[in-house]
């Protein structure tokens, strides 16, 4: 645990703080992307999500970006049909009615 402190892209603290060390990231150093490390909440995704989020949107640093990965991949919310998984498509409906 101690070793995660002295890592040169750590921050904690307001979500300003965090948005501003992710912004000197991306400007002074290029990274490309982020890894969430949780290490003593388990809200630490959804705190990013609802407090550093908005910040780097309302910055123009993330993207707004609506719907699912896979529509975002693939333009459709529903596997291929020649995926082997789509066999499957429909196999639970009615379940749990």
């Amino acid at each position: 645990m101690d070793e995660a402190w002295q890592d040169r892209f750590f921050v904690a603290g307001t979500p300003e703080v965090v948005a501003d060390a992710i912004e000197h990231w991306l400007d002074v150093d290029g990274i490309d992307g982020i890894n969430l490390r949780q290490y003593h909440s388990y809200d630490t995704v959804r705190d990013f999500a609802e407090l550093v989020s908005p910040i780097l949107r309302e910055r123009g640093r993330l993207p707004e970006q609506c719907g699912t990965l896979r529509s975002r991949l693939n333009g459709t919310d529903t596997l291929p049909a020649e995926h082997p998984a789509a066999r499957f498509r429909g196999a639970f409906a009615g379940v749990g009615v």
